[in-house]
């Protein structure tokens, strides 16, 4: 199996279903009690970037005419595919691909970058937010 067929690594086990998010969508619907389980599964799960021809993530201005920046990153390939057409990021004029990492890759390329502010997953129609600090606490 390639890497491009997973989504999700648990325990040395492939599975395609991003518990991930499950629990966002049950943070979202009012249940605060699993933010503990999303940075749980958040150091457990795989998740997709948008990376450029050099690797890069690509990044949205996380304030209007700020220099800080916000990466997204989708919990599966589903949600990848709906999440760069909804955000415009496959009219981008240079090469793009999909990019799998764990938090800890994230984690990593944002202590490295000054003006990085925080992760947001499936930015298109869950957007939770998990910001620079939080990300060290995980």
């Amino acid at each position: 199996m390639k890497i491009n067929d997973l989504t999700r690594i648990n325990n040395g086990e492939i599975v395609k279903e991003s518990e991930l998010k499950d629990k966002i969508d049950e943070f979202i619907q009012g249940n605060v009690d699993v933010e503990s389980e999303i940075h749980k599964l958040l150091q457990e799960e795989v998740l997709i970037l948008l990376v450029n021809e050099s690797d890069d993530p690509i990044s949205i201005e996380a304030y209007k005419n700020s220099k800080r920046f916000i990466i997204p990153v989708f919990t599966d390939l589903e949600e990848f595919n709906r999440g760069i057409v909804k955000l415009n990021f496959n009219k981008l004029n240079f090469k793009t691909k999909a990019f799998y990492a764990t938090l800890e890759v994230i984690k990593e390329y944002g202590k490295n970058q000054e003006n990085f502010e925080a992760i947001t997953i499936n930015p298109h129609f869950q957007n939770y937010l998990v910001n620079k600090k939080q990300c060290d606490l995980l």
